[in-house]
């Protein structure tokens, strides 16, 4: 039989064993530790950062009366930047925690983690603080739902406690899930007594006038731009410009050029180049080096940004001892 036991008992419950250095009632939270990982030039998209006093909810494996559960905890949220790049949770851990806790992003609950990431226990302490989880860079569709996920290892009193708020209008885009049974099904914070199946990409979150639980926690990431690629010939060394043609600043925009062909194939070499950022309306000019041989050549260009989806151009041309001539 299912074991149905109710958001709130859980909240409630862990409430007493998670020591923290918060004072009651209702605050916000804390500022973010600075940490060497922090990433520069992203920027804050969607947040819930209220915290009641004694809402803080397991993830991992707990006894709350006769159950021993092991929990995972979701919180949906609608992006409304393209690239999403890092999470902070207020969060910490119980002191008999031994197991990292990973956080991963998905776009519907019982599907995979289209990102993860992990901190072992060493990197919490008994107190709540914003802890950071930084992913590999996900691009998003703007306005779907997508959901923090946050699980650990089932191993006796292998647990951490994620700080919530329990007031219906916390987070107006979004609310806080949870499953006992490894993620196969999910419940609602609103309708924890009853079992309910996983919401699709785009599920609305359930709200209603009882109120709703929403987890702490805020997401980063980047707008999207396009870059542009054009090509100009100098006696043997092709020169590569880049254009940011969109309206926010490229974040390290890259180009690579491979040359291939030949008389026997005989020329195959490969260029690149980088920088920190391209401002919009500015270009980035990559240089190949000389291109010497005779006959039929192709020349393609790459080119992309962590905020720029890959954009790529092929030239055909001839080649003359040193002199390239581009169709």
């Amino acid at each position: 039989m299912r074991r149905i036991i109710s958001f709130g008992v859980v909240v409630v419950v862990l409430g007493g064993l998670l020591s923290t250095s918060i004072v009651c009632g209702e605050q916000i939270c804390g500022q973010p530790r600075m940490k060497a990982t922090t990433v520069l030039y992203d920027e804050l998209d969607q947040s819930q950062t209220v915290y009641v006093n004694g809402t803080i909810v397991p993830v991992g494996r707990i006894q709350i009366f006769e159950s021993v559960l092991t929990l995972m905890i979701a919180q949906s949220f609608v992006p409304t930047k393209e690239v999403l790049t890092r999470v902070e949770l207020y969060m910490g851990k119980n002191a008999t925690a031994s197991y990292p806790l990973v956080v991963g992003i998905r776009d519907n609950l019982t599907h995979q983690n289209l990102v993860e990431t992990q901190l072992g226990p060493d990197q919490f302490t008994g107190n709540l603080t914003w802890i950071e989880f930084n992913f590999e860079d996900l691009w998003v569709n703007p306005e779907q739902s997508y959901f923090i996920v946050a699980a650990t290892k089932n191993a006796t009193d292998n647990y951490y406690g994620w700080a919530a708020s329990n007031h219906s209008d916390a987070y107006p885009n979004g609310v806080a899930y949870w499953s006992i049974d490894n993620g196969s099904s999910w419940q609602g914070s609103v309708t924890a007594a009853q079992p309910q199946t996983s919401p699709p990409h785009d599920v609305q979150s359930p709200r209603d006038e009882n109120g709703t639980f929403d987890m702490c926690f805020k997401t980063f990431g980047l707008r999207e731009t396009v870059l542009d690629i054009s090509f100009a010939t100098f006696f043997s060394a092709p020169s590569i410009t880049i254009t940011n043609v969109g309206n926010v600043t490229a974040q390290n925009p890259t180009c690579t050029v491979t040359v291939q062909g030949g008389f026997f194939l005989k020329i195959n070499d490969t260029w690149s180049g980088s920088q920190a950022e391209l401002q919009p309306g500015d270009d980035m000019f990559v240089k190949t080096g000389f291109i010497i041989g005779f006959g039929f050549i192709t020349i393609t260009v790459t080119a992309s940004a962590i905020n720029a989806k890959p954009v790529s151009v092929t030239r055909n041309g001839f080649v003359i001892l040193f002199f390239v001539f581009l169709q």
